[in-house]
Parts: C-alpha cells; structure tokens; sequence
C-alpha cells in the first residue's frame, strides 16, 4: 500500500513506450517457466523487471505505507491530505499545480535530520540510519523534482492515496 502520484501526460507516455517490451519478456519468461527452463526464465526476468522499471520512472512517483515513507519523516499524511488546515489534494483525487506549489512551500525548508542509530531496527529495515537519513533526503530532491515537472506542464497530479 502507498500513496502512488502521476502526471498523466509523461506517465502515458512514458508507460506506451516501454509495455510492450515489458508484455513481450512477461511472455518469454512465463514461455520458459512453462517449459521448465530455470535459467532461461530467471534471465528473462531480469528484462521484464528492467522495463516494468522503465515505465515507471517518468511521471510517477511512489510513497510507501511503510518505513520508507518520505511524508512520515516530514510529519505528514497522504491520508489527511492538507498543510497548515489546506487541502493539497482535492475531492477529485488531484493535487493542482497550486497545491503543488503549496507543498513545495512547505517542505523544501524541512531539513532532514540524522536518523537515530536504531531507527531500522525499529522499523523493520535492511541498513543503517546513515543509510536511510541519505535515502530520505534523495527522495524529498525527487518528489520536489516531480511536483516542479507538474507546474511546469501545469498539469496536475493524479493522486491514488
């Protein structure tokens, strides 16, 4: 479960390009699973993960339920879906542009700080909190990237939360 962001124009895009040779190896592998070769069908995953990666790495963005949750190290909700008493997704399921801008507003000043020592532990992850802190502070960089894509495009962000 998570919260999973996209702007329709790049994701479509982006997906059309690569589904087909992403369905074309899911087939080779099942082919190969089907006939019993192991080897050939491990390699052929290796492809369809490569390109199920593909489709997803313009025009999406993902936030798990989870440890790895970037908007629960900001002391945010998906769930509740508003800043400061301001929704930044609307009843449509979207976040704007503006509520983009607001969200940006809002976190590019929130410093990430060093994880304690025990944090994976606490949190059933593989790791160290140096790790994890570098993690975080990546993906604050990508979901500010994203939301700075959407203003320009103007377009807005579908929001499945």
């Amino acid at each position: 479960m998570g919260a999973d962001l996209y702007i329709e124009k790049l994701y479509r895009q982006n997906n059309e390009k690569y589904s087909p040779e992403f369905n074309k190896w899911v087939n080779i592998r099942d082919t190969f699973q089907a006939e019993g070769k192991k080897k050939e069908a491990d390699e052929a995953q290796k492809k369809v993960s490569e390109f199920y990666e593909k489709m997803y790495e313009v025009g999406y963005f993902r936030d798990s339920y989870n440890g790895s949750s970037l908007f629960w190290i900001l002391g945010l909700s998906w769930w509740q879906g508003e800043i400061n008493g301001r929704r930044f997704i609307t009843k449509k399921g979207e976040i704007t542009p503006a509520g983009a801008k607001r969200l940006i507003k809002h976190i590019e000043p929130i410093e990430i700080q060093d994880l304690p020592e025990d944090w994976p532990e606490n949190n059933h992850a593989q790791g160290t909190a140096a790790e994890w802190t570098e993690y975080f502070k990546e993906k604050k960089q990508l979901f500010l990237k994203f939301l700075r894509q959407a203003i320009k495009l103007n377009e807005p962000i579908r929001a499945s939360v």
